[in-house]
Parts: structure tokens; C-alpha cells; sequence
């Protein structure tokens, strides 16, 4: 196996199959493709809660609102403190856990987090 294509972001991180599969990938020197890298929107700026209601995350999930504030203060932070997004900070954790992001790049503003996320 050359390649192993898992969802990993900062939401599902906490779950110890996830770490698991990430710690087995690097041992056995599998490349991680991580999929939905800002939570299907949800560790992006741009979030709002009408929005939220209608995410497909959400709805698999039962996850309310409020759950993720902390996390996305966190994230909204370091966005700051780095001058720029919320996206590029999670794109970038991905990164940092040695797996290659899968970014959608619908938008000019998509195309832009993807890339600023390589900058730092």
C-alpha cells in the first residue's frame, strides 16, 4: 500500500481510531491523503450558524454548534496571530501530520486557502 485516503482534520483527530491509522500509516511509511482538511467548512472563517444547520458533517454527525466553538476560537486565534485563515490554519495541521491535504477548489477564495496554507 502506497497511500491510504482517510478523513483527517482537526474535528475527527480526537478519535482514537483516527490517531491509530495515522500512527500505523507512518510506521509502515504509507502517505496519508487526508480528505475534507477544514471539516467540510466547518474550520473555516465564513462559518455561520444558518450554514451550519446544513452541512452534511453535521447531519452524519449530530454535532451541535456550540461543540465546536472552542475548537474554531482556537483555530480563529492562531489565524490571527499568523495574518491569515481560519482554512489556511487547518490545511496546515493537516500538513503538519505529514498527510497530504485534498482541498476543494471551487472558488478563487478556496484556490487562495490551499495555497497560503503552503506558505508557512
Amino acid at each position: 500500500i502506497a497511500a491510504n485516503q482517510i478523513m483527517l482534520n482537526l474535528l475527527v483527530f480526537k478519535s482514537g481510531p483516527h490517531q491509530e491509522t495515522v500512527r500505523t500509516c507512518h510506521e509502515l511509511g504509507i502517505q496519508i491523503v487526508a480528505y475534507s482538511p477544514i471539516g467540510q467548512g466547518l474550520l473555516t472563517d465564513s462559518l455561520t450558524e444558518s450554514k451550519f444547520s446544513g452541512i452534511r458533517a453535521v447531519k452524519m454527525t449530530g454535532v451541535k454548534y456550540p461543540d465546536i466553538q472552542p475548537l474554531r476560537q482556537k483555530i480563529e486565534a492562531i489565524s490571527k496571530a499568523r495574518s491569515c485563515t481560519m482554512a489556511q490554519v487547518a490545511i496546515n495541521w493537516v500538513r503538519g501530520h505529514g498527510a497530504v491535504p485534498l482541498v476543494g477548489c471551487r472558488s478563487v477564495k478556496q484556490v487562495e486557502d490551499a495555497a497560503g496554507s503552503m506558505s508557512w
